[in-house]
């Protein structure tokens, strides 16, 4: 389990959290939006979006079932 997506691609069985990459295009937009003279008030208030991706080479390698429901809410499988 990780919280970062290479972690995944390295053989984590799991990963829940969010992207660096992701975080850093959110700040810059509300920047940009703050440098083209949008009140700070005015801005919307915003989270990071969570991502979730799941290792099927070490489901399988471990031999664990995983139920579609959970496969379903899986940002990326890597297979």
């Amino acid at each position: 389990m990780g919280t970062e997506q290479t972690a995944g691609r390295s053989r984590a069985l799991f990963c829940y959290g969010f992207e660096h990459r992701r975080i850093g295009r959110q700040a810059a937009r509300l920047v940009a939006e703050i440098l083209k003279g949008t009140d700070v008030g005015n801005l919307p208030v915003e989270t990071a979006e969570n991502y979730s991706f799941l290792n099927m080479r070490s489901v399988e390698a471990i031999n664990l079932d995983i139920w579609d429901s959970m496969l379903r809410q899986m940002d990326e499988i890597i297979r």
